[in-house]
């Protein structure tokens, strides 16, 4: 996902499931930011060292 969203500059976006249990936002500052079940599954990343910047 990471990858994607480097090549996807000046772009937006919210991500959510229908119950809401969960959001993902990417803003215009390549700013991942995660709650509810998703803040979980992106500190697992981070913690596995998942590569947080495509530079």
């Amino acid at each position: 996902m990471v990858s994607a969203l480097a090549e996807s500059t000046g772009f937006e976006f919210y991500l959510t499931d229908d119950a809401i249990s969960f959001l993902i936002t990417f803003n215009h500052h390549d700013y991942l930011s995660a709650a509810g079940d998703a803040a979980g599954w992106l500190n697992d990343l981070l913690r596995r060292g998942a590569p947080i910047s495509s530079s």
